[in-house]
């Protein structure tokens, strides 16, 4: 049996573009709710017209595809935690495209829900990505 890093190289390909569409729908996903709130009236009716939340809504099968290749290869117990490498992405991405303030004190707990991420990922006793339980490649 050949050992290899908790998150192989191509797993870890898939995780960050799952990350970045993650971070697009939900930048897509605030975008709409803005403009949908504009409009006025029913919220669920002023969405319905929204470009930005369909094209968000035809983002969930890719997100669906890209998550379940992440499984396939990684342990659920590394491959959820590690989501939460988009948190400092998303808020980077609120901060600069709609223009929220972050106190010194959301970042620092950003920094910190990262580092402790690092950590899961550098130490992890997972098995190898690509490997079964019982030592042959999947």
């Amino acid at each position: 049996m050949k050992v290899r890093p908790a998150m192989h190289r191509k797993t870890l390909c898939w995780f960050a573009l799952l990350m970045v569409l993650d971070v697009a729908v939900w930048v897509l996903q605030k975008g709409a709710v803005q403009h949908a709130e504009a409009v006025g009236g029913s919220l669920a009716m002023a969405l319905l017209k929204q470009p930005l939340a369909w094209f968000a809504l035809l983002l969930a099968p890719l997100q669906l595809v890209l998550w379940m290749r992440v499984l396939a290869r990684t342990e659920l117990s590394l491959a959820y935690p590690a989501t939460s490498i988009s948190y400092p992405v998303t808020m980077l991405a609120a901060v600069l495209l709609y223009h929220e303030k972050l106190s010194a004190c959301v970042w620092i707990g950003a920094i910190l829900v990262t580092a402790g991420v690092w950590m899961l990922l550098a130490k992890s006793g997972a098995p190898a990505a690509g490997v079964s339980a019982s030592g042959h490649d999947a």
